[in-house]
């Protein structure tokens, strides 16, 4: 089983381009469907990045979508920002075993090593925007992506394998659970986070 890696970047810096997402308001949930270890492509954050945007160089094509979830070649940081935030907070690795769920800020910097173990490693991500940050119109002309769609419903779901997942792998009750509570959250605007501007490197 071997799983290709998935390069440093913000899911802002994607969805502000290609989606239209006004302001950093939404937030990410991983839920593990196998076992995560640092041996087997487990997702990987930079702490405190969330309080800086960086500005990716060069032109996101039309349609990146397409390809963007087999290989992130657009929409990433340039080695000297990533140097920056990584000597600012380091490189957090959360591992647990299958039911284990992260949260992170849509800003915050994230990637995968690739994984060249004899174990799956396979997540759920679902993305929860908030009510009042309903998407505008993408930049550039480019032609809005299907995720669009979802995000105007307040969440957006699909599933990350680093290996290919067993057929078994436990989750359905977890993701319903999970879903329900944090989209009541949003939905009654017990969770707000501030909003946000892009600028080339802008620290919040």
């Amino acid at each position: 089983m071997v799983g290709k890696e998935f390069y440093w970047h913000s899911d802002f810096e994607t969805w502000h381009i290609e989606d239209g997402m006004p302001a950093m308001r939404a937030v990410s949930c991983a839920i593990s469907l196998t076992d995560n270890n640092a041996f087997n492509g487990a997702l990987m954050l930079i702490p405190g990045s969330q309080h800086f945007f960086i500005s990716c160089v060069g032109k996101t094509p039309d349609n990146h979508y397409q390809t963007s979830l087999k290989k992130q070649e657009y929409g990433v940081p340039d080695p000297i920002s990533l140097q920056f935030l990584v000597e600012k907070n380091g490189i957090e690795m959360p591992t647990g075993p299958a039911g284990s769920v992260v949260f992170f800020d849509c800003n915050t910097m994230h990637g995968s090593n690739s994984n060249i173990s004899l174990y799956a490693r396979s997540n759920v991500f679902m993305v929860y925007n908030h009510i009042d940050n309903q998407l505008q119109a993408p930049r550039d002309g480019l032609t809005p992506s299907p995720r669009a769609k979802t995000f105007r419903h307040s969440a957006h779901c699909h599933i990350g394998n680093s290996a290919k997942a067993p057929k078994s792998a436990p989750c359905s009750r977890i993701v319903n659970a999970v879903s329900a509570v944090f989209t009541v959250l949003l939905l009654t605007n017990t969770c707000s986070w501030p909003i946000m501007k892009p600028s080339n490197l802008l620290e919040i």
